[in-house]
């Protein structure tokens, strides 16, 4: 694994144990693996363009490497909701929902990085999460659909 892809899998691990232990909700859980990884982001904006933007110019082997990070962040995501019987978990049938969230916010971050805008990527985690609880817990209310102007 890249080296920045390793200290921020690191930082990942260390919070979502930090949250178990603390017997965080499933969706605290999240909300905590998201604020670590955009901060970590925002606080090495080096490592950031490196990490998520250079690395398709660097070959096959580090985007390998990224696509195994991103796998790994996955298996993080996947795991705040451990025994859910909900749409996200640590289940075979439930690892799409963690990929289409990694996938979302993987996507929206590298955009935002790509643009130089790496001091900004804090404004990303309120309606991530917002859709992720929408999404994810489904005593929430529905999303509502704006009348047509």
């Amino acid at each position: 694994m890249a080296p920045g892809a390793g200290v921020i899998t690191a930082r990942l691990s260390e919070e979502l144990a930090r949250l178990e232990a603390d017997g965080a909700a499933p969706l605290d859980k999240l909300d905590g693996l998201l604020t670590v990884y955009l901060r970590t982001l925002a606080d090495n904006p080096t490592l950031s363009r490196v990490f998520l933007v250079e690395v398709y110019a660097a070959g096959p082997r580090a985007i390998r490497q990224r696509r195994d990070a991103l796998e790994s962040f996955v298996d993080l995501v996947a795991e705040t909701h451990r025994g859910s019987q909900g749409m996200l978990g640590t289940e075979p049938w439930q690892r799409t929902a963690a990929e289409v969230l990694v996938d979302a916010v993987s996507s929206r971050v590298t955009t935002a990085v790509a643009l130089g805008e790496t001091a900004d990527l804090w404004a990303l985690h309120e309606p991530m999460m917002r859709f992720a609880a929408r999404v994810l817990d489904p005593t929430r209310p529905a999303v509502t659909t704006p009348e047509p102007r």
